[in-house]
């Protein structure tokens, strides 16, 4: 039944995007059955229909639920020298899985360490994997 819903949220947004074109003059394309099934296996069934599909999309909430710390897990196990703590969840951005950017407490693992922040960046895909994009330190202060 949600599937539904958000199937006929989606397939109002066509119409809409649609009719824009034909006001402008443009030519549309009619969505065949073919395309119906590439949505299908493209959009998560946990997507929301309000969010645009790859576009960075602010979190409401910037606890880091257990799904997102069970990924961050994976992808930092491996990491050696710097203790990553996960602080916030900044963002998500929905793919063919889902893009997330964390913000993290960053410690080397030295003697006098230096706690730092970083964004992490890691992409978890519809089977559930994690994979490490990107770290990017954040300077604090003025150089």
């Amino acid at each position: 039944m949600f599937r539904m819903k958000k199937w006929m949220l989606l397939s109002a947004l066509v119409l809409a995007v649609s009719a824009v074109s034909v006001c402008a003059e443009e030519e549309t394309e009619v969505m065949t059955e073919e395309t119906e099934m590439l949505y299908d296996d493209v959009i998560p069934e946990e997507a929301d229909p309000g969010v645009l599909m790859g576009g960075w999309t602010a979190a409401e909430e910037t606890e880091v639920t257990e799904d997102v710390q069970k990924a961050f897990d994976a992808v930092t196990e491996k990491l050696l020298g710097v203790d990553y703590e996960p602080v916030a969840l900044l963002a998500t951005q929905v793919v063919s899985g889902t893009n997330y950017c964390i913000l993290c407490k960053k410690t080397p693992v030295t003697e006098n360490p230096q706690t730092s922040f970083c964004l992490m960046y890691m992409y978890v895909n519809l089977q559930n994997e994690a994979e490490l994009l990107q770290i990017q330190d954040i300077a604090i202060g003025l150089d």
